[in-house]
């Protein structure tokens, strides 16, 4: 089955709200996930969540063994719980039934082109308002 994410965006100085529509293969809205998340608080969250995957991935270029999978599992999940929270990743996770291929090619546009911008944006501003306030006090 196809399933297919919609996103709308909407965000302020300190909060991004974020919808993100679960769409059957007509169309159908199945489930709708709210997301608040504050770039500041998330970012350190998912640099730690990003390295896992990363030292996973790593892991499994010279182990595929089931504990070396289930590693890699639970990086997916703890950057699916960054993003969406616990309770969304776990709505998440059951609205993709084990179909992990579809998950990622579903959710990666999200996270590449919404969460991963909007957290470098913050990011950006906020080390631009440290140096202004910085080049200000000499």
């Amino acid at each position: 089955m196809l399933y297919r994410l919609k996103f709308a965006q909407t965000a302020n100085h300190q909060l991004v709200k974020e919808k993100i529509n679960l769409v059957d293969e007509d169309g159908n809205i199945v489930k709708t996930i709210d997301i608040d998340f504050d770039i500041d608080e998330k970012t350190k969250a998912f640099n730690k969540a990003n390295n896992a995957i990363i030292a996973a991935e790593q892991v499994l270029k010279e182990d595929v063994s089931e504990a070396a999978q289930e590693q890699y599992g639970n990086a997916i999940i703890a950057i699916l719980n960054v993003i969406f929270g616990e309770a969304g990743a776990n709505e998440v996770l059951a609205f993709y039934e084990n179909r992990y291929i579809e998950m990622s090619e579903e959710l990666l546009p999200f996270i590449a082109n919404v969460f991963i911008p909007e957290m470098r944006k913050r990011s950006e501003e906020k080390q631009k308002k440290l140096a202004e306030k910085y080049v200000n006090t000499r």
